[in-house]
């Protein structure tokens, strides 16, 4: 009945040493946040050779510096992890994903900050594709999934403990994309179809690797309202 609320793009081929070395995000960080907010406990290895315990299993530790949290994302300069212990979460009893396909980008992005300030929905994640990234990942992986002649998308999660409120977060979600210039509204209510979507999300970054030898993959941080001028740009360089 528990779950670890982590879920990196790359969990096909990661492991949790890295997400906490990263202090990975992924999927669902936008309801249930990033790696550290789930590490109670490390084990490690200082680069003078001496193992070093921090905290555990505890409910309140303020004794001293949160040494756990200076070491969560110090991508390995700091030492090298050989104990995780980490907070689990109730699983949810209902789980529901949208696909919302937008004519342009601009309009994906201008309705995010709308469904963040919706009020009392909090959506377990919110991912932004492209037409390009979705045609690539879907000839990649020799899948179909309804983007048509959609210039965007938006992949949107909804989870909670009761089947109800999912359903009144979602519908909610939905119309306000529709007001919003949304297309069309697909709803995933069910594992297999919810799997497809997501793992062509995932398997963008192989896919382009397919179309070019030559990538460069970083996360990029920018304020919402300057993603679609981002995008472009990103677009202008690809052409």
């Amino acid at each position: 009945g528990l779950f670890y609320a982590g879920y990196p793009m790359s969990l096909e081929t990661c492991y949790i040493g890295g997400n906490v070395a990263e202090n990975a995000g992924g999927g669902k960080a936008v309801k249930y946040g990033v790696t550290g907010r789930y590490v109670t406990g490390l084990e490690m290895v200082t680069p003078t050779g001496e193992i070093v315990q921090l905290g555990g299993k505890l409910v309140k530790d303020v004794t001293g510096y949160n040494l756990i949290q200076l070491m969560v994302g110090s991508e390995g300069t700091l030492g090298i992890f050989t104990k995780i212990t980490l907070k689990l979460m109730p699983l949810p009893k209902a789980s529901v994903d949208l696909l919302v396909l937008f004519k342009t980008a601009d309009q994906a992005i201008s309705a995010v900050p709308m469904i963040m300030t919706a009020g009392g929905i909090i959506p377990t994640s919110i991912e932004f594709m492209d037409q390009r990234s979705v045609r690539a990942a879907c000839e990649y992986l020799n899948e179909s999934i309804p983007y048509q002649q959609a210039g965007a998308m938006l992949l949107i999660t909804c989870d909670g403990p009761d089947a109800e409120q999912v359903e009144r977060e979602y519908e909610a979600i939905g119309e306000l994309c529709l007001a919003n210039g949304a297309m069309e509204v697909y709803v995933a209510d069910n594992y297999t179809t919810s799997e497809r979507i997501w793992k062509v999300r995932r398997n963008i970054p192989e896919a382009f690797k397919v179309l070019s030898p030559h990538q460069s993959l970083e996360d990029v941080v920018v304020p919402i309202a300057n993603i679609p001028r981002m995008v472009a740009c990103l677009e202008e360089l690809s052409t």
